[in-house]
């Protein structure tokens, strides 16, 4: 059903490339099911922690321990999508992110050393991101690949509307664990599209680092690096923030349906965004979605109800749709133009984000040891609002 209604809306404007379409229906299925999946858990993961009585301190040395091993998986990550492809490493990372949604599930009665959920968890999105990446930068378009990014934007956000909802409501009534066993469920039907797909890449390549200098691409790996550390901090510390000392009680229904209203409205602007950068203003869009990034990020330590953070909420949903599909347009026309090294180009990025973020982690856990938490989640909005300057210095030839 949902491949009938791609095809309806986007076959008919993409005539020329049926075969390639088809395999960009499997991606955008699969999205919708993995996003909806993790929008069931992610706003709440910090929040369910908090929940378990782990200290704040242990949940940011939760997250320094998930972005040390990401720092140290996204090598053998591109290793494995050069060996076996991008689509069969979605899978494998599916099959990691069930095994961390068990733990997850269970946390509650096994208390699992948390640098082992962090370390399985961090295995998964490693994978996943550098396939994704590069399976989408091979078959998108060369001419319409904003118009392809904003509808699987769309996609993604249709169920990144949905997941919250349902994931406040079984938090609230059933317990917040019991979220861990639908994202199992959703998870596994993200799975079929990926096991009836090709390959978009030749597979058992070498990939061979050298063949990049780093100074060439020095510009992407800054820029990449600030729009991730923007989105995650955001994504980690804002729900953490309105959890503890904003919302009050019954703080995951109201997580939720923040989250979902943010994705409803982000999901009007997608597509649009996506015709716009395709239009070559993708440089200008992500230059004024950015500066609105970094007034909306040192906003949120003075929302104290629930109505303000609605609207800042929303606000961000919007901005980080428009950087994101600009951003990734840009970059995907730069992994096209590293002939032979697209699995290469996309590891460095993602690893140069990953250490970046696992040291603004180890700091903002010492300002919180040394401080307060609430200071330290004060300072991780303040930091993502200046990495938004990073994310502007890029020079990419596609916007």
């Amino acid at each position: 059903m949902i491949q009938a209604l791609i095809n309806r809306f986007l076959r008919h404007r993409h005539f020329w490339r049926h075969a390639t379409f088809d395999e960009l229906s499997q991606i955008y299925i699969s999205s919708f099911f993995r996003m909806m999946a993790f929008s069931l858990v992610g706003i709440f993961i910090p929040l369910f922690l908090y929940d378990l009585n782990y200290s704040l301190g242990a949940i940011f040395g939760f997250y320094v321990a998930y972005f040390a091993a990401r720092s140290l998986t996204h090598l053998p990550a591109g290793l494995l999508v050069a060996r076996i492809g991008p689509k069969h490493s979605m899978i494998v990372s599916f099959l990691l992110q069930l095994v961390s949604s068990v733990i997850f599930l269970t946390l509650p009665d096994f208390a699992w050393p948390l640098w082992v959920v962090a370390l399985i968890f961090a295995a998964a999105n490693s994978l996943f991101f550098t396939a994704y990446h590069v399976d989408f930068s091979k078959v998108k378009h060369s001419e319409h690949g904003g118009k392809e990014m904003g509808f699987a934007s769309i996609v993604q956000r249709i169920g990144g509307a949905i997941g919250p909802v349902i994931g406040g409501v079984l938090a609230t009534v059933f317990g917040p664990q019991y979220i861990f066993l639908a994202m199992i469920l959703l998870l596994l039907i993200a799975l079929g599209p990926l096991l009836t797909s090709p390959e978009p890449i030749r597979v058992r390549q070498k990939i061979r680092f050298r063949n990049i200098r780093l100074r060439s691409i020095t510009r992407d790996l800054v820029s990449f690096t600030g729009l991730t550390i923007s989105h995650q901090l955001s994504v980690s510390l804002w729900p953490l923030y309105l959890g503890i000392f904003a919302l009050g009680a019954n703080a995951y229904l109201k997580l939720g349906a923040l989250s979902s209203v943010g994705f409803v409205v982000s999901i009007f602007t997608a597509y649009a965004i996506g015709k716009i950068v395709d239009k070559k203003r993708g440089r200008s869009l992500l230059r004024i979605s950015a500066m609105s990034d970094v007034f909306i990020q040192l906003v949120k330590p003075f929302v104290n109800t629930l109505p303000f953070a609605f609207v800042v909420n929303t606000a961000g949903d919007s901005t980080a749709v428009a950087m994101r599909i600009s951003f990734q347009k840009g970059m995907y026309d730069a992994a096209d133009d590293q002939p032979g090294n697209r699995i290469v180009y996309i590891t460095l990025l993602e690893t140069a984000g990953s250490v970046v973020k696992t040291i603004i982690w180890v700091a903002l856990l010492l300002v919180g040891y040394a401080v307060s938490f609430e200071i330290a989640i004060i300072v991780g909005f303040v930091v993502a609002a200046l990495s938004n300057f990073l994310t502007v210095s890029e020079r990419f030839k596609g916007l």
